[in-house]
Order: C-alpha cells, then sequence, then structure tokens
C-alpha cells in the first residue's frame, strides 16, 4: 500500500510541477488511497517497520506534495496536508519515544554509542539530511526547490515531535532543536557555529523552530538554570549567528521570537539589536517596528525603562551616524504608552538622566567640532547643515528625537502628581533653558556657515514650548508674564513664549533659518510659529484690539503656503522627511491641525487661501494616498468639524467653484456668434455668482438683494432661449469634477443667499449642458440631483425673483432631453417632484402657478392636433406633483385662511384645466402619460360628489369606470413596465379609499374581480421577488419588512438612480399590501368576512420556509388594516379573527425558535412582534385578556442570540412588553411570572452581550448595544410605576443582574447604561427583599451584590435627607 502511494503521490506532483492540472479521477483515487493507508498504518502491529517504510517510501514523495501545492487549489493542497499528518502519526508514533530519546541523547553527546535498534531513527534523519544536500533518488523537482520544501518541512516536522506522545520531556525536545540546527548548518553547541552569514530560508526555518519552543513552553527558565543554563546558552548562539546575517530582513522576526522566550537572550548584545534596528535606515520596515514595539513592551512591563534608554544612549554614542529618519510610527506610539504608565520618581529621573547626557557628552563634543570647523562631507543629501559639527551633529538630532518623543508623553500635569514632583519638574525645565538650550542656540549664532542650523536644537525648543504651555494652563503660574510679553510684541517671535533667549537672537536665527534651504528647519520654525499662535489665543481674549495685529502676522506665517504643484510629494509625517518637493505639503499639513484653533480668526484672505486649495485639489483630479499628500490634507479639511460649522469657508469654496466653471465655460473664438453671445451670457452669470469681492455668509441686504435679482432676471432670459450650446468634452471634465467637489458641501444647510446663488449656478449649467447629455451623462445627472437636494431645503425664496412659468417650462423641455438615460430621466423626475413641492410651500410664488396653465392649455392642445412631437410627460408630471402637494397641504388643519385660499384656487385652476383632457370619454388611458391618471387620482380625492355636483366631478363619475378598467388591465398584464402598475395601484388604493362616495360605480362585484387581480399579482410580485433575492447579495437587498412610506421609498430610489426591476420590486410589494388593506374595509360584512378568512389561513405555519415573504406581507396588510375606519359588523369580525390570528402567530414563534436559520429572525419574527404590537396598542376593546397573554409566548419563543438579527429581536420583543404594560395593565398583573421571564431574558442578552472582548473595538455594535440597554431601562422605568404589584418580585431581576454580571467584564458605557435599570429595580424592593438577596446569594454573587446595593444607597436612593 505504500509502493502505491509513493506512485500516485509521484505522478501528481510530476503534474503538479509540470504545470499541468492533475485528473479529477487522479485526485478520487490518491484521496481514496490515502484513506485506505491510513487505516492500515494504524492497525499495524509493528510500527517500526511502518516508520521503516515511510522513511524509505513516504516521506520524500509527501514532502514534495505537501511543498509544490501550497499555492495550489484548496482540493490538492488539504491532500497533501493530510498525507503529512498521516505520515507524521506514524514516524511520531508512542513506541518510539524511547528510541528517540536515546538517539537524540547519542547524538548530542549525553548518550553512549548507537545501538543497532536506532537504525531506523537514524536512517530518518539521514534521508532528511540527503535531502537538504540534494542527494535524494527522486528527481521531480530541482534540488533548490526540494531544499526549500525541506527547509519548510522542518519546523512542521519539530512541531509533530512535540505534541505527540512520541515527546517525553523539554530536554529532549530541545535536544530535537539542536540537531534539526545542525542539519541546516547551524551548530550550536561550537564555540563558532557559523563563520558565514545565514541564508534567508535558514532563518526562516530558525524562526519557526523557535515559535514552536516557544508555544510549546519548552524553554522554562528556573530549570534551565539549575541545569546550568545550557538553553539559554543555545539560544544566544543563535543570536550571534543572525547579528552575522543582518543583510536581510527576515532577522527581526528572529529576534522576536526571542524575544518571546525570554529578554535576557537579547540584552548582552541589546545595543547591536537596536543598531540594526534603529540607526541602520536601510533595514528599518514593518517587521523591524514591530520588533521595537514588542521590545519596549516587555521592558515597560518589566519596570525597566531606564535600563532600556540607557542601552539606547549607548547605542547611538558608540554608533557612526550618518543620517537620522525618526522613530518608527507603531514603536513611537507604544514607546508613548509606556512613558505615560511609568510612576512620577521614574519619570522625572530619566528626564534627568537625559539632560545630564546632552549637557556633558553632547555640548562639550559639539564646542569642540565647531572650533575645528574642518568637518566637510561629501553628501549634501544626508549631512545638510550638519556638516560643521560632523558625525556628532547626526547624534544630536537623533538624541533630541528620543528627548521629544519622550517628554511629549510624560504625564506631569495631574491632580495625582505630588509636590515634591512638582518641584522637581519646575528644576528640570529651568535646568532645560539654562544647561542645554541656550548654550546649543548660541552655538548655533556663533557658527560661521549660517546655514548649518542645527535640526536637534529647534527639536528641543519645541518640546520645551509644549510642556512650558501644558503646565502653564495647569498651574495658570504663567498667565501674568505671558500677557506682559504678548503686550510689547509687534513681530512674530518665540520669544513670547521661549524667554530664556533673547528677542534680538531670535530675530538673528529667524533671519538664518530665511536665508538656508534646508526644509527641515524650516519646518521646525514654523512649529515654533504654531506655538506661539497657541499661546497667543490661549493667553488674551478674542476682543484684544492690542493683539490684532501680532495675531494677524501669526497666521500670515502660518498661511505663506502655495496652491500649485501638486503631483506627487508625499510626507511621511516626520520632520526629518521635510524635503523642497514636499514641504509645501508639510505646511498645509500643519495649517489643517491648526484650523479648530483658528477659525474664529481667519481673515477674508485666510479662508480665500484654503477655499482655493480645495478647488484647485478637485481641478488637478489629485490621487489619495496612504501617506499625507495633497488630497488627503484636502480630505480631512472637508470632512473636519471647522469645515461644516463654518459658513465663511463654504461659501469662499462656493464662490471659487463657480468662479472656476465660469472660467471653464468662457467661450471660445472659434464660436459662432449667436452661441457666443449664449455663452458670453453664461460666462458673466456665473462670473458674478462666483465674485469673491461679495460676502455671501452676511445678511440680506438691499445692495446684495438687487444684484441677485439683476442675475435671477439674466437667468430667466437664458432659459428662454432655445440654442443648443455645444460644450468640448474637456470642458464637460473640469466642469464634472467642481460638481463632484460641489456635491461634497453641505448645501442643504446654506444660508439662503447662497441656496440661490447655487440653485441659479446649477441651471445655468444644466442649460449649457443640455446639448450635451448624450455624451456625459454623469454630470448632468449630479447637477440635478444637487438642484434637488437644495429645494428639499427650502431656505430660499427663488421662484419669488425667478419667472416660474419660465423656469417650469425649461424643465420640462429639459426632462424631454434626459429620456435618453434611465438613471438620468429618475434624477429629472425627482427635480421635478421636488420643484413642484417648493412652489406650492412658498405661498408668496404660488399664485405664479396659475400663469403656467396657459402653457398646459397649448401643450394639450398641441399634443392633441399631433402638431408637435413633444410628449406630456414633463408638464403633466408638473401638474400632477402640484396637485398632490396642493391636496395634502388642504388637509392640514392649521392653514391660515388666505393661504388656503390661494391654494384652493390653484388646484382647481390645475385641475379646471387638465381633467377634461384626462378624464374624457373619447380619451384611451394607454395613450395617456401615468402622470394623467395620478392627476384623476388626485382629483378623485378632492371629490365630494354631493347632491349638486360640478362639472369636475360629472367629468370624474363619468371617466370612472374607463379608469378603473384600465388599472384593472394594467395590473392583469405580466409584461406591463412598474411605473403602470403603480399608477394603477394608487388609483385603486384612492378608489378603496373613497366606496362611501362611490358606492353606486365601486360595485361589490367590481371588488371581487379586484381582490381576485390583486391576489393574482401578489403571487407575481412575490415570485419575482423571491427572483431578485437569489441575484442580488443579502446585504443589497432592501429590507423589506421595514420599508418606509413606498413614496419615500420611491423617491431614495428616484435620487440614487437606482430605480430598476429589481429595486422596483419590493416598491410594487408595498404598495400593493396597503391597497389589499384599503380594499377590505371598502367591502360589505360577508365580502370582508371571506377576506379576513383568506389572509387568516395565509399566516399559518406551512407557509414557513418558500412562503415566509408572503407571510411577512400578509401580516403587513394587517397592520395596516387597523389603521382604517371599521363599521361595527366589521369590527366584530376583526376581533374574532384576532384570537385565530394570535394562536398562528405563537405556532409562527415555536417553528422559528425550533429552525437554526438567523433570516427568519429579521424577515418573520420581527413582524409577528411588530404585528402583536399594533394589535396590542388597540387595548381590550380588540382582544380578551387571555388573547392578549399569549404575546408573552412569542415573546419567550423569540432567538435573542443572533449575530446580525439580534438588534431588531431585541427591539420587537421591548416593544411587545411595553404594549401589553401599557395597554394590557390589568393582564400583566395576572401573569406576573411570564411577563418577569421575558424580561429576564432581555436583561441577560444585554449582560452577555455587553462583555468587553465580545464588544471588541467595534462602536457601532457598542452604539447598537447601548440603544438595547436604554430600552431596557425605560422598561423598568414602567415597571417602577406599579410598584404594589411588582415590589415582591423586582428582586429576582436583581438577582440574575448580579449573577450574570459577575461571569462577565462589562463595558464600561453599557455598564454605565444598564445600573440606573438595576437601581430602579432595587426601588421596588422592600426591606425584606433585600435581607433576602444578601441571605440567598452565593458567595461570589453576594460580593456584587453589596457593591452594587452600597453605589445604590449612596447615589441612587431616595431618603428624607437627600
Amino acid at each position: 500500500m505504500a509502493g502505491l502511494l509513493s506512485a500516485l503521490v509521484q505522478i501528481t506532483v510530476r503534474n503538479v510541477t509540470t504545470g499541468r492540472e492533475p485528473s479529477s479521477n487522479l485526485v478520487e483515487l490518491l484521496e481514496k488511497v490515502i484513506h485506505i493507508y491510513k487505516g492500515s498504518q494504524r492497525a499495524h502491529p509493528n510500527q517500526k517497520q511502518v516508520l521503516q517504510m515511510v522513511t524509505s517510501k513516504l516521506l520524500v514523495p509527501a514532502v514534495m506534495l505537501w511543498g509544490c501545492t501550497h499555492s495550489d487549489k484548496a482540493e490538492i493542497k488539504s491532500l497533501g496536508t493530510t498525507l503529512i499528518n498521516i505520515i507524521q502519526n506514524g514516524i511520531f508514533d508512542k513506541d518510539h519515544q524511547v528510541s528517540f530519546n536515546m538517539y537524540l541523547s547519542t547524538v548530542c553527546g549525553e548518550g553512549e554509542s548507537m545501538a543497532y535498534y536506532l537504525r531506523t531513527i537514524e536512517n530518518l534523519f539521514n534521508t532528511i539530511s540527503s535531502i537538504l544536500d540534494g542527494k535524494h533518488a527522486l528527481k521531480l523537482t530541482s534540488n533548490k526547490d526540494m531544499r526549500l520544501f525541506t527547509l519548510d518541512y522542518l519546523p512542521y516536522f519539530f512541531n509533530g515531535f512535540i505534541h505527540h506522545k512520541c515527546n517525553s520531556d523539554n530536554i529532549t525536545a530541545h535536544r530535537l532543536f539542536l540537531y534539526i540546527c545542525s542539519l541546516i548548518g547551524v551548530k550550536l553547541d561550537d564555540s563558532d557555529p557559523c563563520e558565514q552569514a545565514l541564508e534567508p530560508s535558514l532563518i526562516r526555518v530558525i524562526t519557526g523552530l523557535l515559535k514552536m519552543v516557544q508555544e510549546a513552553d519548552i524553554y522554562h527558565v528556573a530549570n534551565d538554570n539549575a541545569a546550568g543554563g545550557q538553553q539559554l546558552q543555545a539560544y544566544r548562539t543563535i543570536l550571534d549567528v543572525v547579528l552575522r546575517s543582518s543583510s536581510c530582513p527576515e532577522v527581526f522576526d528572529c529576534f522576536q521570537q526571542l524575544l518571546y522566550l525570554n529578554h535576557m537572550i537579547l540584552e548582552p548584545r541589546l545595543t547591536e539589536v537596536l543598531r540594526l534596528c534603529l540607526l541602520n535606515q536601510a533595514q528599518q520596515c514593518d517587521v523591524a517596528d514591530k520588533f521595537l514595539t514588542e521590545l519596549i513592551s516587555t521592558y515597560g512591563k518589566l519596570r525597566q525603562v531606564p535600563k532600556w534608554i540607557e542601552k539606547v544612549l549607548a547605542t547611538v554614542e558608540q554608533s557612526n551616524l550618518t543620517t537620522w529618519s525618526g522613530f518608527p510610527s507603531l514603536f513611537s506610539e507604544r514607546f508613548g504608552d509606556v512613558v505615560q504608565s511609568l510612576p512620577q520618581g521614574t519619570t522625572v529621573d530619566i528626564w534627568e538622566n537625559l539632560l545630564q547626557v546632552i549637557t556633558k557628552k553632547y555640548r562639550p563634543q559639539l564646542v569642540s567640532d565647531s572650533g575645528k570647523g574642518g568637518y566637510q562631507c561629501k553628501d549634501k543629501r544626508y549631512f545638510r547643515w550638519r556638516c560643521t559639527w560632523g558625525n556628532w551633529g547626526n547624534k544630536l538630532v537623533c538624541m533630541a528625537d528620543l528627548v521629544q518623543l519622550y517628554l511629549r508623553n510624560v504625564r506631569i500635569v495631574d491632580y495625582s502628581i505630588t509636590d515634591s514632583t512638582s518641584v522637581k519638574v519646575n528644576q528640570l525645565m529651568t535646568a532645560m533653558e539654562t544647561d542645554v538650550l541656550v548654550p546649543l542656540l548660541d552655538l548655533c549664532l556663533e557658527s560661521k556657515n549660517s546655514c548649518t542650523l542645527p535640526l536637534g536644537t529647534l527639536l528641543l525648543c519645541g518640546v520645551w514650548g509644549e510642556l512650558e504651555v501644558m503646565l502653564g494652563q495647569y498651574t495658570q503660574r504663567q498667565t501674568g508674564y505671558k500677557q506682559k510679553n504678548l503686550d510689547g510684541m509687534s513681530k512674530v517671535s518665540p520669544v513670547i513664549l521661549h524667554t530664556y533667549w533673547s528677542a534680538d537672537n531670535w530675530t538673528k536665527l529667524q533671519k538664518a533659518i530665511d536665508k538656508s534651504e534646508h526644509m527641515d528647519v524650516k519646518y521646525c520654525w514654523d512649529l515654533l510659529v504654531h506655538q506661539v499662535l497657541r499661546v497667543t489665543l490661549l493667553s488674551v481674549t478674542m476682543a484684544s484690539t492690542d493683539l490684532s495685529t501680532l495675531l494677524t502676522g501669526v497666521l500670515d506665517q502660518l498661511f505663506t503656503v502655495t496652491i500649485d504643484n501638486f503631483a506627487g510629494h508625499e510626507w511621511d509625517g516626520k520632520v526629518f522627511s521635510v524635503t523642497k518637493q514636499n514641504c509645501n505639503t508639510a505646511k498645509w499639513s500643519l495649517l489643517e491641525m491648526s484650523l479648530p484653533l483658528v477659525t474664529q480668526c481667519l481673515e477674508g484672505r485666510h479662508i480665500k487661501i484654503i477655499a482655493d486649495f480645495i478647488v484647485q485639489l478637485y481641478l488637478d483630479d489629485s490621487v489619495q494616498s496612504e501617506r499625507i499628500c495633497m488630497r488627503r490634507i484636502g480630505d480631512r479639511i472637508m470632512e473636519g468639524y471647522v469645515f461644516r460649522q463654518n459658513r465663511e469657508i463654504q461659501s469662499s469654496i462656493l464662490t471659487a467653484v463657480l468662479k472656476c466653471i465660469s472660467v471653464a465655460l468662457k467661450p471660445n473664438v472659434k464660436v459662432g456668434k449667436k452661441k457666443k453671445s449664449d455663452l458670453s451670457v453664461v460666462y458673466q452669470v456665473l462670473g458674478n455668482l462666483g465674485d469673491s469681492d461679495k460676502v455671501w455668509t452676511q445678511d440680506m441686504d438691499s445692495t446684495k438683494l438687487e444684484f441677485l435679482q439683476n442675475i435671477t432676471t439674466t437667468v430667466g432670459d437664458l432659459l428662454s432661449s432655445d440654442n443648443d450650446l455645444v460644450v468640448s468634452p474637456s470642458v464637460i471634465s473640469n466642469v464634472g469634477k467642481m460638481i463632484q467637489l460641489l456635491s461634497l458641501l453641505p448645501i442643504e444647510t446654506f444660508n439662503s443667499s447662497d441656496q440661490h446663488r447655487c440653485i441659479l449656478g446649477l441651471t445655468v449649467i444644466l442649460h449649457t449642458l443640455r446639448g450635451s447629455v448624450d455624451t456625459d451623462l454623469k454630470v448632468v445627472e449630479k447637477c440635478a440631483g444637487l438642484m434637488a437636494v437644495i429645494m428639499e431645503a427650502g431656505h430660499t425664496p427663488v421662484f419669488q425673483m425667478l419667472d416660474l412659468v419660465t423656469y417650469l417650462d425649461w424643465l420640462d423641455k429639459l426632462y424631454l432631453c434626459c429620456q435618453v438615460c434611465s438613471a438620468l430621466e429618475m434624477r429629472m423626475k425627482l427635480l421635478l417632484e421636488v420643484t413642484c413641492r417648493t412652489v406650492v410651500m412658498d405661498y408668496k410664488a404660488l399664485p405664479k402657478l396659475t400663469a403656467y396653465s396657459n402653457k398646459i392649455r397649448e401643450k394639450i392642445a398641441d399634443f392633441k392636433k399631433k402638431k408637435t412631437d413633444n410628449s406630456l410627460d414633463g408638464c403633466m408630471i408638473i401638474v400632477s406633483c402640484c396637485l398632490n402637494q396642493l391636496e395634502r397641504s388642504l388637509k392640514k388643519s392649521f392653514l391660515p385662511a388666505s393661504v388656503r385660499e390661494i391654494c384652493e384656487t390653484c388646484l382647481l385652476h390645475l385641475i379646471g384645466v387638465t381633467i377634461k383632457f384626462v378624464a374624457s370619454k373619447k380619451t384611451d388611458p394607454t395613450k395617456l402619460p401615468l402622470a394623467a391618471v395620478s392627476c384623476y387620482a388626485t382629483t378623485l380625492k378632492c371629490c365630494s360628489f354631493g347632491e349638486e355636483m360640478t362639472e369636475v366631478e360629472k367629468t370624474v363619475r363619468d371617466s370612472f369606470h374607463l379608469l378603473l378598467n384600465w388599472s384593472l388591465k394594467v395590473l392583469q398584464q405580466e409584461d406591463v413596465g412598474h411605473s403602470s402598475q403603480s399608477e394603477a395601484l394608487n388609483l385603486l388604493s384612492v378608489i378603496c379609499c373613497s366606496h362611501g362616495m362611490l358606492t353606486e360605480l365601486f360595485t361589490t362585484d367590481h371588488k371581487a374581480q379586484v381582490w381576485d387581480i390583486l391576489m393574482a399579482l401578489f403571487k407575481r410580485v412575490l415570485t419575482s421577488q423571491k427572483t431578485t433575492m437569489s441575484l442580488t447579495s443579502v446585504e443589497n437587498k432592501p429590507d423589506d419588512t421595514n420599508l418606509p412610506d413606498w413614496r419615500i421609498h420611491r423617491r431614495i430610489l428616484l435620487y440614487n438612480g437606482q430605480l430598476t426591476d429589481q429595486q422596483w420590486t419590493p416598491v410594487i410589494l408595498t404598495q400593493l399590501q396597503e391597497t389589499v388593506a384599503a380594499l377590505i374595509p371598502s367591502c360589505e360584512t360577508d365580502q370582508f368576512q371571506d377576506m379576513i378568512n383568506s389572509l387568516l389561513t395565509q399566516t399559518g405555519v406551512e407557509y414557513i420556509g418558500t412562503g415566509t415573504q408572503q407571510l411577512a406581507s400578509t401580516l403587513y396588510i394587517w397592520q395596516q388594516l387597523l389603521n382604517f375606519d371599521l363599521s361595527p359588523n366589521q369590527s366584530s369580525v376583526v376581533v374574532h379573527a384576532v384570537k385565530n390570528l394570535m394562536l398562528n402567530c405563537v405556532s409562527l414563534m415555536q417553528h422559528v425558535n425550533g429552525i437554526d436559520d438567523e433570516g427568519l429572525i429579521s424577515s418573520l419574527a420581527v413582524p409577528v412582534l411588530t404585528t402583536l404590537v399594533r394589535m396590542l396598542e388597540f387595548g381590550p376593546k380588540l382582544m380578551s385578556s387571555y388573547t392578549a397573554s399569549m404575546a408573552l409566548h412569542c415573546c419567550q419563543f423569540t432567538p435573542l442570540d443572533g449575530s446580525t438579527s439580534f438588534v431588531p429581536a431585541f427591539h420587537a420583543v421591548y416593544n411587545v412588553l411595553n404594549a401589553l404594560l401599557v395597554h394590557h395593565t390589568n393582564t400583566v398583573y395576572s401573569v406576573i411570572p411570564s411577563f418577569l421571564s421575558c424580561t429576564k431574558r432581555l436583561l441577560k442578552v444585554v449582560v452577555n452581550r455587553g462583555d468587553q472582548e465580545r464588544i471588541g473595538q467595534d462602536p457601532d455594535v457598542l452604539t447598537k448595544l447601548i440603544d438595547c440597554t436604554l430600552l431596557f431601562d425605560r422598561l423598568c422605568q414602567l415597571i417602577s410605576t406599579h410598584k404594589r404589584d411588582f415590589n415582591k418580585v423586582a428582586g429576582y431581576l436583581v438577582s440574575d443582574y448580579v449573577c450574570e454580571v459577575q461571569k462577565v467584564s462589562l463595558h464600561p458605557d453599557v455598564k454605565k447604561t444598564l445600573v440606573p435599570a438595576v437601581y430602579k429595580l432595587l426601588d421596588l424592593c422592600d426591606k425584606f427583599s433585600i435581607s433576602q438577596l444578601h441571605t440567598v446569594l452565593q458567595t461570589g454573587v453576594k460580593e456584587v451584590f453589596k457593591v452594587l446595593y452600597d453605589d445604590y444607597t449612596k447615589y441612587f436612593k431616595y431618603t428624607e435627607k437627600s
């Protein structure tokens, strides 16, 4: 069997290595043979023979298969892994334990001579050694590949030995570790184990072996020290070998594994390790950063941070440092955390030690080198100013970086800081001034070469300034002298804060920096200016007039940035990497960080710089990057709090956008005179709207109003022109970029003047680009969407100045042009609807709507006479939307009489214009625009059909059957469009709601016919819904059970351009459900009874699975049905049906609880509970006490352990319990144990899910859980209002809480929300219940309750004293 398996494996390997995919028959045969061999190997009586057979026949082919299928498809890879595991079971059988122990003892020189019965083990390792030496018999792969396969296998081999019963103790495992290392050429027991550097593959093997040692806990420090430290010596030998191999990044992984074993392994040669990780800039990588992070974390846990810093200082001092690029990011972050956790005494001791090193070692060397002045560098890029002071200048930069990284994280301003520590901090601040900063700054000025500015000195000044500002704000001991310094300043100078050096010296230093070409030094100076800005703003009030000059100077210096040359030039955020190429990026990054501080101080020119910067970014189409780049800075500004709250910046960006579009649309010389004239108007209008001299954020005045009125008049004249303007694709591209930027602005919250500008600008752009609809749809679509958003906000009375007839006629024509694309047509349809709503809501502009009727008559006449090809779609949409909005407005009871009169006049006027065309007997409804049917439906809603009917009512009545038959015919057709179905359902819904006035027209036969048609459509829509769900992912499908009003949902889809066939289905389904719910109350009692019974049959358990969507839809119909006014006979039918419906709901919940399908919770359980809530809200008049109590059974059966369905299920259960306690209080009193059982489920699930480990770092999960906890708190608040009935049982809920909370580590935010709810339960408990809890709780839980009750008594319980 082993021979057959070996042959099959070799065939498979040959296929894989030659690029041929193994056939399915070969894979199937190999799988069967492996399975058979596994059983025969396990059952073999002589495991030594098994080992011999594995070594001779299977080991080499198995390693080949395992190695060459690592990146192959899963099936072959799993077979290779399975075969290796089977072989390892044979190699490391428990019968071989003694043999392995003796063999490893012998080869390690601790045992006797090799016995004959150890030959099988010897053959095993000889086979592995021969593979590594390339002497194996099988040549299916190259010797190099086979060697790599074997090297990858060795850690796996070692892991198998450790975790099988073959391993007897840690000593044997360590011997195997040593022997494997010797097989790859690293002899750890020699004095000089390896002269040459190891190749990366060998280091990976050693790292893998060390990882297995660490995971299996083979190295025990105490035991090894007792045995003479042999393992420690071996691991230090590995460190010596790896340090010689510093040319590859794999060494850092090996360092990390050695650190995991014990930091003492690295400590003797830690300076060399640090030199390799920190000072060798070419070797820095993510792996090195991770190792350094783990290293400082280890020393932080061991409380040996001072020792680690001494090692770093020694490393820097002993090195020949040529350049410094800063500490790695992950290390810096972790180092800061470690420093913050240091004790106060250790913190100041380290600080003092760092200052002494600079004073006693660095400063004398710098002075000495400066006196020589003879050090010259060859590489100006790396040495820059440091050439004067040579190697010690570079070391100073590294030292300064370490000091500033340390001091920026020290905890020295806290209420826990002792007085002695505060005194020591003040002494160190003074020592840093006199002994470090002043001598180094003087040295900078004494240098003959003014460009040789010590970067390290400025870094030290910066961190000193940060500490000084922080100490000053904490102790408020510096306010007086700061104010004094500020009052005497007229220029920007660090002396405002850095008073230890004279103003003249700072001025000289600034002049030297200005002449310097070293951007890192200039950036450090900018950081000092930023400190001055903060000190200025923190020390004085904004109303101070004496400081306006100084503050303006600081801001002007910060705003010395350019908005050109955006391409490339990324920056990593470090001072040391600032160059001429990326210095602008660094300055903009500093400016972006300063915006929250200076937002109240910005002047117009500063705001204009920011606006131009943002516009230029989007115009140049800058690309986002992971590092700091211009686009990333711009995005941070756009997403920041300052931008969202600063109207001046928003208005300035709008101005810059309009100006940029104006420049892009400037007419070309080659354009014809007529088109050039129109383009000139466009250019002029957009230029005026983008006039930067106007302050648009201030209140509207007469001058500004007149200015806007003139522009509005010009826009109206432009819209009257029918000339199609031709715009080049490049211009459209630039306009599209600006429109994209405009979409990122919060235009819905703009003030009225900016919104007015935006509407006029977008209108002009749409008019200009309407001739280019066929070439670029996205820009026009985005413009239409933005206009819809602004119109929806409704903050500007634009139609009080703009001619409404011209604008609506222009919109109608634009809609016709945009019918070439469905997505664009959706946006335009939404724009038409929102515009009509804006017109109707603006009661001063509403009378202008009657003037549009003449235009409607002309279009209808042209449509009838077929004189023009123009469609009535846009015109009818406008009329339909206006009629619908007017009808809704007239329903408002608080509408003033004058406004009501205007609305009624406009409504009657529009109806009079359109109803004869829509409702004429000669009119074929199939040839009418769909919006015309909507006009008829709205008109039908407005008709009262009294004894004396008006002409409009007669026309509506005469055409009733014509429109009814049309709607029924549409709903019966399977290939009809969704828009037609929606209009037909809307008409039927209106007819059903108006059945009291249409008794003669809408007969019982009609209702039966409508019912049958709707049920047939119901089945078709549900089938289509299943198909849609199978084609789309769960994440992208709409939540059908929680859809908003279908009209709102349709508008959302229109705006997103997603009203496709798949997205129409849920809209049609919701609309269909509402139509069915409206039809049922319009029927007589017998017909009503039949329909109710039909709905009841559709709520049975047999629909779970394939008919789940139908179940949810039927339940939604029940919810809608209860909203209608029912007759007494209909009410009695519903009351009787509710009993059966409740039984069906209990059965449904039982089945949901028994099926392990989380999808059913959201799709079925939540709709069931929502329906129960709707029924419970009607109180005892709808259901008896017994029927209402069955809702608790549904709550008990609701699963609350789903990962995605937990939140909706929790909310649904809470709503049921809340409705029961509010509307069926007496029922709850009779079933208090069941009610408490459901409440207990909510409590337990909140506590269990509130575990910190379970929540993790996901803020969304925490937010949702806190919402659920707040609901539970509200429920406890409601329970606390029934103290007489719950005071005997509230203690059980408290007991459940303390028992559950003891099992988990509750998240602080969840606990903060949940504990008040428990306090409310404790309020219900009497002294006997409290005594009972103190007595019966278990020991561990009792302590938790004691703490809880003490806090309750201290902070929450009401007493006479409180």
